[in-house]
């Protein structure tokens, strides 16, 4: 976690609160700022399809690298290398960098896990990038799909429907966490939800 970064959001806290629910079944990020993590959501439950940048590794040996020193070049601007005599290649974060392979998890999940979802919430995002946009498309047909987000997306591979033929699809317009507060206080749940922001807080204090 670089230090500078954004730090958690409600959005990020509504997410952990479905996991103490036992309700989160996966939950599947584009960011590689490792905030899902910050906010206490175990490692199983969370899919980083690009990447994170809590490690490094050299491109060449595959030897993992300290992220500390990972981050110093980072911030001076200088390409690290592998320091055996027999390798010397470059090394990088632990992010997917534009035409690699995404991670193993990410076509596993997408394959085995998705299609027994029973409802799917989509929060900030374009769905413009692929293959990550047409996750949404992955779950059953019967499975009601929720968008939360500033604008309505297109009919990208099936997008969400937002016509007299949807059956499913539900647009919640709004900032994504403006949006969160407001479903956190229909479901009863704003005690534990307020709960939660001041244990992190807490946390974020304490000595």
């Amino acid at each position: 976690h670089l230090a500078g970064l954004p730090e958690t959001t409600p959005t990020h806290w509504f997410i952990r609160l479905l996991q103490d629910k036992k309700l989160l079944n996966v939950n599947m990020t584009q960011n590689i700022d490792g905030l899902e993590h910050l906010a206490g959501l175990p490692e199983d439950k969370v899919v980083e399809c690009h990447g994170h940048f809590r490690s490094a590794h050299c491109t060449g040996c595959q030897d993992k690298i300290s992220f500390s020193t990972m981050e110093k070049h980072i911030r001076e601007g200088k390409p690290l290398y592998c320091k055996k005599d027999s390798c010397g290649k470059p090394c990088k974060p632990d992010i997917v960098f534009f035409g690699e392979q995404l991670p193993l998890q990410f076509m596993l999940t997408t394959t085995q896990v998705l299609p027994k979802t029973d409802l799917l919430i989509v929060m900030g995002t374009s769905l413009n990038v692929f293959p990550f946009a047409a996750l949404v498309d992955t779950v059953k047909e019967t499975c009601p799909r929720v968008l939360i987000n500033r604008e309505l997306t297109g009919t990208i591979s099936g997008g969400f429907e937002d016509d007299d033929d949807n059956y499913r699809d539900i647009f919640l317009q709004g900032d994504c966490d403006d949006v969160i507060h407001t479903l956190v206080e229909k479901l009863g749940w704003t005690e534990e939800f307020e709960a939660l922001k001041k244990s992190k807080v807490k946390k974020m204090g304490a000595k």
